[in-house]
């Protein structure tokens, strides 16, 4: 049974921040008057655009006193962002009011404050066999290999992978057979550590299999990807759906033998680790528009060796691609990453290449889901406790014949039982993610 089944707005297909209210009748636009703006909550350096729109419209960036004219206003800001080499910071703000009417010789007080997104600025990962299981890790702590303490240790029925939407919050499988299929928590609730609940819950299958759910992707229309070992299927929610809650019938329902990691490339294509095949598959755009898809266009697979004659295939977990347009994957049982150049993934039919790049990580690593931060470093679980950062010139260079590549960063945390998948909010601008910003 759902424990929150209310109608909700999602923030995710909002276009306005926020959406102003149509001015008070009988405003007219009949001399001159003022408009007071104060911006606060942004720290120092940091600008956010906010919107005046009446007689004439105008930007600003900061407190001012504006001479304008008479008539119906209103007033939208957009999020802003503080720098950092990782992950930034996101700023959302409150326009207070969102809309007036300005009389002339009249003066309008216009407050706009933005607050943090606590999801921001930090790593997350979920996280099994410890107190927590979502852990958040500040952008402070991931700069050299220490032992540390999670920033936000929340508990609550997680399942292994995770999605943001645009505005930080978090999407998350269920973690058990009494979970939804798919929660929604908002970003608010990981302020501080402590036991959370979701504030969404949709359920899409009847199946009573398990894993349900195992991968989440975000197109760029909102529309929520969710691979299923257990349905031998991708099917995909779309936005509308997700915002009502409740149980639902997937719009699109994709035929994958033991699908896992899943990820959309620039052009919208969605790219499906199939374990079964041990091949990533490509399903264009226009296949997933048209609304009923049965074949990849593209089988693609990563040789696991460069030795000649030797035909064996890497079998991809999980997916991810990098600001350069290349796909990266890891094999579980191989403990090694892989990187397919964005040259190779144009093809169709089927072919197995060499992969760019093949970093092998030590015997003990229980590689699950990854992400890239701002510097374009990848960031993984290592082994039981461990978090690891391959380092951008890492990526470029292969792992030596049974040396495997030693990680530039390790954090160890007694927060940390066994990592499951990670990610940043935001996603740095440059990777195609629905929660990257610009």
């Amino acid at each position: 049974m759902n424990r929150v089944l209310a109608v909700v707005s999602l923030s995710l297909i909002v276009s306005c921040t926020p959406c102003p209210t149509p001015p008070p009748p009988g405003c007219t636009a009949d001399g001159m008057g003022t408009i007071v703006v104060t911006s606060t909550g942004l720290p120092s350096g940091v600008t956010g655009n906010i919107h005046l729109t009446g007689p004439t419209a105008q930007t600003v960036t900061s407190s001012r006193t504006l001479t304008v004219g008479s008539g119906a206003w209103s007033v939208t800001a957009d999020r802003a962002t503080a720098a950092d080499p990782l992950v930034r910071t996101v700023y959302l703000p409150t326009v207070t009011p969102a809309s007036f009417c300005l009389t002339a010789g009249g003066t309008q007080d216009v407050i706009v404050t933005w607050a943090p997104v606590a999801t921001s600025n930090k790593l997350w990962a979920t996280n099994a066999n410890a107190t927590g299981q979502f852990l958040g890790f500040r952008s402070a702590s991931l700069t050299t290999s220490a032992t540390v303490t999670a920033d936000v240790v929340a508990r609550g029925g997680f399942g292994a992978d995770l999605a943001f939407d645009r505005d930080g919050n978090v999407w998350v499988p269920g973690g058990t057979t009494a979970d939804a299929h798919l929660q929604r928590f908002p970003a608010a609730r990981f302020a501080a550590s402590g036991a959370v609940e979701p504030e969404l819950e949709v359920n899409f299958s009847s199946a009573g299999c398990l894993p349900l759910v195992a991968g989440l992707a975000f197109d760029a229309a909102g529309n929520l990807y969710v691979s299923s070992p257990c349905l031998d299927a991708v099917v995909r929610v779309d936005a509308a759906a997700l915002a009502a809650g409740g149980t639902v019938t997937p719009s699109l329902s994709i035929p994958v033998a033991d699908p896992q990691g899943i990820a959309f490339d620039r052009a919208g294509n969605l790219w499906v680790a199939a374990r079964m095949d041990s091949r990533v598959w490509r399903y264009d755009a226009a296949q997933l528009s048209a609304g009923s898809v049965t074949a990849p266009s593209f089988k693609l697979g990563s040789l696991a060796t460069s030795v000649p004659m030797d035909t064996s295939l890497l079998t991809p977990s999980w997916l991810a691609f990098d600001a350069r347009g290349d796909l990266w994957g890891n094999d579980f049982g191989g403990n090694r990453f892989f990187r397919l150049g964005a040259p190779t993934l144009r093809g169709t039919g089927s072919a197995d290449v060499q992969p760019q790049v093949r970093i092998t990580i030590g015997v003990l690593a229980l590689l699950e889901g990854f992400a890239f931060d701002g510097e374009g470093g990848l960031w993984s679980a290592g082994s039981a406790g461990r978090l690891i950062r391959l380092a951008p010139d890492q990526l470029d260079v292969s792992s030596g014949s049974g040396m495997p590549t030693m990680p530039r960063t390790v954090l160890d945390s007694t927060d940390i039982g066994s990592a499951a998948n990670l990610a940043f909010y935001p996603a740095p601008a440059g990777l195609p993610l629905f929660h990257a910003l610009p």
